[in-house]
């Protein structure tokens, strides 16, 4: 049974202009998540993940694409014949600050873009990187297969840190976000799998 993928979003901090009735996720102190499950107790330890059967990893090399702010971001990766053939490869888990996109930020006093609570994006003073890379997003793409053994069971896709905000769509449909960046995220994708024949670029979205 073969799934077409889905693509995750990480961002730091997505933010485009909105009207003040209609704030974005990431600036809207009442949502932290979105179709997220709930906090939950696991029987499998982290030295026996590789040994479990029911668990598929996803490590390994994904599509990407590094926009330095939202406008420049590829909208529409997300669609199931989006072709990202041409996109650079990435190494998941892993930083793309470390691997050549952006610039490794390491604070411990102060913000690495100006104070604005709850916005994301007014000017920081000039020498700061988010004067010229105002809100940096990164865009992932990976494919999965779902087993004969896998079908019929519930299916979880599980994150277990993303910094800072993240959305998640599988084949085409948007499945959720989180913004709790130092924590685990856990999705139930169980219906957005399904048979799918390849598309263009071979490959299926993850952002």
């Amino acid at each position: 049974m073969k799934t077409k993928c889905w693509r995750l979003l990480p961002v730091i901090c997505l933010a485009f202009q909105a009207h003040a009735q209609q704030l974005p996720d990431w600036e809207n102190p009442n949502v932290i998540g979105i179709n997220e499950e709930e906090y939950h107790a696991t029987l499998t330890l982290p030295s026996g993940k590789a040994a479990c059967d029911e668990i598929v990893s996803l490590n390994g090399t994904w599509k990407f694409m590094w926009s330095a702010d939202p406008e420049k971001r590829p909208a529409d990766f997300y669609k199931s014949d989006f072709d990202v053939s041409g996109w650079d490869n990435i190494a998941v888990p892993g930083t793309w600050q470390l691997q050549g996109y952006g610039k490794p930020i390491y604070t411990n006093w102060t913000y690495p873009f100006k104070k604005d609570q709850p916005r994301v994006t007014g000017e920081p003073p000039k020498h700061f990187f988010s004067y010229e890379n105002r809100n940096p997003v990164g865009s992932y793409v990976t494919t999965f297969d779902v087993s004969e053994e896998m079908r019929g069971k519930r299916l979880y896709l599980h994150f277990e840190g993303v910094k800072s905000v993240m959305y998640v769509w599988v084949n085409g449909e948007k499945v959720g976000y989180s913004e709790n960046s130092m924590a685990p995220a856990e999705f139930d994708v169980t219906r957005y799998v399904n048979e799918a024949k390849p598309f263009g670029s071979g490959s299926l979205p993850l952002v």
